[in-house]
This record gives structure tokens, sequence and C-alpha cells, in this order.
């Protein structure tokens, strides 16, 4: 909106005078509410880069006339009045550090409207959450010159500006935020447990972290949630299960939501009557603090990761994945859920057959989180590929996951999480695999011991067939092993693939899926699982749900030699039970979508937990990999 003329020659006289006599802009009106996208103000200001204009009062040049000429390009309007009431008689919203976005304006004053002497103004580009910025404005780097700064400290006394703080203010409308869209996946829990352990979990802004939990006995149960924080603290909450039902706990209701340690928590939940029970974390996430330069455009990457919970602390953990390479950033959350503090070493295999050490101290009670960038660097090669065996150097076991973001190829962004395996094994089993068109499957295969191991992939297909791959991996080392190079890519069941891994010669080993993808053009992400050890007659899933933009599939792997008879029971949020039936040939796969029995709707009766069983007793294998779009 354009500032309204006014026939007034009084009042025209009066904006002379102030401008002459008080030397500073004059309050002439409040504006209307200001309906432009509000992103467009830095769109305008990044369109200027490099130019030069004449500075000096009320020039082109200059910060302030410069985000003025910014705002009334992208629709808006900037009106007079001084360094704070300029704001608020346009009718501006002042937000805070957390919530400034891209064509929010940040302001130096000292908070005396009337002091000119040395505020500057930009316009942002993009918050990080880390408390820097990307930002436009002029004059600054030179006179008149506008320019951009891509990793801006806010504070002005960063910048020799002692006596200001920074203010930030929205003009425009923010577009509704862009849909939430990725995958998780998960291998089914065996057996249902009385304890599960989860390290990572957060509420930080941009995070919305659930808690599935299942009870599928007869009896009712009650879960006990001990969220063990970043700061020290812990806090709990109680929730009750009806027999043969899940419910759905969400932390924030608790802990709420800000950045910082104290709102970055691992959790045990413990069935209190002792009725055992199955507990998921699924977790949403905009992640804002992709690394700077990671993303040209400024995009955040948006998906989800899910894992079953640990059922038990231990000393060791091993983990086959992990990559440091331009797009990918990968973190190890350490839960020490005891009352003894310790130490965990952490030890980096990499690709290129060198090791890397980093060690990281637990207290009691606590999570930390480590970072293997800051000791591994971050490049496109072998190098930083890695398997990570994590120790804890006392008598103090621990519990340990690591979630990775990443932007895929610079196509494909998304995250996904895991907890470690606590030992290697000579086999393990994958339900689901795919390299039809927009999938892109791998395995990371990692040898924790001191002799080489040579290790085939059985892929059993969707079409009946099988085929073979081997690979060598070396001592202390990891290798990386690409389905496609042998399957091909088509849009067909032949490209649908449960695997079987077997180390040749028998030394243990431990093996993971990382896989990428745009789901049928809709949403893109990623997942990750390690292999389960062996097939069982039962597995159980608290996680899942057919209301809209959510589309759950489950993956059968019969690795046997007779057929399968396998019932999935639905255990739906609203109390009630469905089930679907079906036949899985021997050395073959099937696939089950739970919405051609369920329905979609946006209740509670489309949540859901389930339980497979093989009925004949033939041992299976289950995975529930999960697509998104949230709105």
């Amino acid at each position: 909106m354009r500032p309204r003329r006014t026939p007034a020659i009084g009042l025209a006289v009066s904006v002379l005078a102030a401008l002459l006599i008080f030397n500073k802009p004059f309050a002439l009106q409040r504006a209307l509410a200001q309906q432009f996208d509000n992103a467009r103000v830095a769109d305008c200001g990044l369109a200027e880069l490099g130019t030069t204009r004449p500075t000096g009062w009320d020039q082109p040049g200059e910060c302030i006339k410069s985000v003025q000429r910014w705002v009334a390009e992208a629709g808006g309007y900037f009106g007079w009045g001084g360094v704070i009431s300029g704001y608020t008689n346009s009718g501006a919203v002042q937000v805070s550090a957390t919530e400034a976005t891209k064509g929010d304006v940040l302001q130096w004053t000292t908070g005396d409207d009337n002091d000119w002497s040395h505020p500057h103004t930009m316009v942002i580009v993009k918050n990080y959450g880390n408390g820097r910025f990307w930002i436009v404005h002029s004059n600054w780097d030179a006179p008149g010159l506008v320019s951009e700064n891509r990793n801006w400290d806010p504070d002005p006394e960063a910048h020799g500006r002692a006596g200001y703080y920074p203010m930030y203010w929205r003009f425009g409308e923010l577009p509704p935020p862009p849909p939430v869209t990725g995958g998780h996946d998960v291998v089914g829990a065996a057996a249902p447990a009385r304890t599960f352990y989860f390290a990572e979990g957060t509420t930080r802004t941009g995070f919305d972290t659930y808690f599935c939990l299942q009870n599928p006995g007869k009896s009712n149960a009650v879960a006990r949630l001990t969220y063990m924080k970043g700061d020290g603290k812990t806090a709990t909450l109680d929730a009750g299960l009806p027999a043969s039902s899940r419910v759905t706990v969400h932390p924030a209701d608790t802990l709420g939501t800000g950045d910082g340690a104290a709102f970055d928590f691992s959790t045990r939940v413990v069935s209190l009557g002792g009725q055992p029970i199955v507990v998921e974390r699924p977790t949403y996430f905009t992640y804002k603090t992709a690394p700077v330069g990671s993303d040209p455009s400024g995009a955040s990457w948006t998906g989800g990761h899910d894992v079953i919970g640990a059922t038990a602390p231990a000393m060791t953990f091993y983990f086959a994945e992990g990559t440091t390479r331009p797009g990918f950033d990968t973190y190890f959350c350490l839960q020490n859920p005891g009352t003894e503090n310790t130490v965990a070493r952490l030890t980096y295999m990499k690709g290129d057959g060198k090791t890397a050490t980093q060690d990281a101290g637990l207290p009691a009670s606590s999570r930390i989180t480590v970072h293997p960038a800051d000791v591994l660097g971050s490049a496109d090669d072998s190098s930083h590929d890695f398997s990570t065996v994590v120790v804890s150097l006392g008598s103090q076991p621990i519990v340990v996951e690591r979630p990775t973001y990443f932007n895929y190829k610079g196509v494909w962004d998304g995250g996904s999480d895991v907890v470690g395996a606590t030992s290697p094994a000579a086999t393990f089993f994958f339900a689901e695999g795919s390299t039809r068109p927009g999938f892109d499957p791998w395995f990371c295969l990692q040898n924790p011991g001191t002799e080489d191991a040579v290790a085939r992939l059985t892929y059993m297909k969707g079409d009946g067939k099988t085929a073979t791959q081997e690979a060598r991996i070396p001592a202390c080392s990891r290798v990386t092993v690409h389905p496609a190079d042998v399957l091909g890519s088509a849009d067909d069941s032949a490209h649908d693939f449960s695997t079987v891994v077997v180390s040749l010669e028998g030394q243990p080993i431990v093996v993971e899926r990382p896989t990428y993808f745009n789901y049928k053009g809709t949403c893109s992400g990623g997942t990750d699982v390690a292999g389960a050890t062996a097939p069982a007659a039962t597995s159980y899933f608290a996680e899942g749900t057919t209301r809209p933009g959510f589309d759950p599939w489950f993956c059968i792997q019969n690795p046997g030699s007779s057929a399968a008879t396998v019932r999935l029971t639905y255990m739906k949020g609203d109390g009630k039970v469905a089930t679907q039936q079906l036949g899985v040939p021997p050395a073959s796969r099937a696939t089950v979508h739970p919405a051609d029995a369920l329905g979609s709707a946006d209740d509670a009766a489309h949540d859901f937990s389930t339980l497979v069983v093989s009925t004949g007793g033939q041992p299976i294998v289950v995975e529930r990999p999960t697509y998104f779009t949230i709105h």
C-alpha cells in the first residue's frame, strides 16, 4: 500500500517544518493492514546487490531509505516516524529473534525514538536458528553500497555499537508454511518390554516430537516417561494405556518449546505395573540450523524420523552408516540413564581405512550431543564416510542414537535416525527395499573386527526371483553397496526386494540400509534402519496412522523355505481393532497397505498400533515405511 496524499496544505507545511526544524521524520499516519508477501522485501533487497546510491540525509543510499524502498517495492508501506514509531505507525508487528524470518526488518536502537545517531537497519534473508542471520543491507561495507552478509551477528555490540540492541519488525504477511514432507521407517519389535530408552528428543523450535505407546496386552497399563534434559534437570509424565490400544504423548505439552539445552532431552519410558508395552518416538521437523552455505537457496530441510526405543542400555553401540559430506549434518545423541557419570569414546572407522576418535563426558541422568564434523571436517570423498563404535569407558551403560539431516544431491532433503546395534552379527535381514524410479537405496556395511570380511547380499524380489551381490569389507572399516548396480531400476514388482546379508567367513559385521526417495512426486526425504539379526513369528509397531497426508505400508519378508500366513491386527486409537491377512511365499516379500482396510480420516480411529503375527510359526521380518506430507 502506498501512502495516501492529503489536500490539506497546513498538514503538508507541518511535515516540512518537522523535517527542517527537528531534523527527524514525522509520524504522518498509521498504515492499514499490509497484505503482501513479506519475503518479497528480502528479494527486492537482493535484487540490488552490488549497486550504489548517494548517501546523506534522506538520500536513497542510507540504510533506512533502502529498507523503506524495498518494503514499497514489495507492495508495502513504511511510513514516517522515529526509530521505533516509524514501524508502529506503519502497522509493522514486532517479533522475536526466534520468530524472525525472511523479509523481516532488523533495526538497531538505543530505545530512544529520536536517536538517529548510529542505528542500522537491515533485512533478514534467512534465520539460521542458531543466533546468526543471512541479511541484506546498504551503507555498511561501503558508502551507499547494497551488500549481503551470510553469517551476521545481530548484536550491535559485536559491531562496535555499544548501548544499542536489536528489534525485529514484520510489515507483510507470511505465506502458509511449506509442508513438512518426508518419511520414516522402523523394523518391528520382536516382543514388548517393560522399559524403553530414547537418547534423542527435542522440543526446540522447528521440531515436533511424539511418543506412541502400544499396549498389546489384555490388562490396562500406566507408563511413566522421564525426560532427562540437556540442562541436567528432569521432568516426568504418566500416561494411561488401555488394553489392546495405543496412546500418543506430546512432550512439548510438558516441556514447552524454545531454543536451548533445556529443550533437548533423552527419555526413559517404564510400564509401572509391569504390563509389557511397545514405544516409538516419531519426530517431524523443519531443520533450520542447516550448515551455512549448504543450501544456496536458503531453504530449510524438512522431514521426519522414527525409532523404536532400546529396551536396555549397553556398554557398546555400533553404527554402520555416517557421513560428513556436504549436504549431510550428522549427530550422535548419548543418554546416561544411570546414577554415575561416565565418558564415552566414539571411534570413527572411515571409508579411506583410517580411524579417528572423540571422547565425551556424560553426567548421570542426562544427555549430550556429539557432532562428528567437529573432528572429521567435511569434504566430498570417502574419508568423510564412516562407521562408528561408541563405548562407555567406565562401568555405566548408556544409550546412543544417530540422527542425520540432509539435502541429498541438492534435491531431496530430510532426515533419518537409528538406535545403534549393541553387537555385530553374521546375518542381517531387511524387509523393505526398492529401486523403482524415485528411490535410491544403499547398504552400509561395517566391519569392526580385526580381520577382513566378505558379505553376500541376497535380494528376494517382488517377482519371486533372487539376485546376489558380494562385497569385501576390510578390518576396522566400512563399505557401501548400491543395489541398483545389480538390480537396475524400473517401475514394477521385480524392483521391490527384501534382503539377507550374510558374512560368509563368520566375521561379525553391522549393516544399515539408508534410502533416499521422491515418493510419487509429492514428498521427498530419506529413511534408515539397522537390519534385524533374526526373523521372528511376531512383530510389534506402536505407531501408525492413515490420517490425511500419511501413507504407511508394511513390508513383510519371508526368508524361509515354507510359505507364511500373516495376520496384521490394528489396535486403533478409538479402542477398536481391525485385521488384515495375506500369504507370503518362501524366499520373497509382500507389501500391505493399511489404508485399504482402515480408510483415511482425521480422527483417532485412524491412528493405530499393529501386531503382525505369522500364524503358522514361519519366522518373518517386518518393516513399516511411512511417507507423509504435513500441512
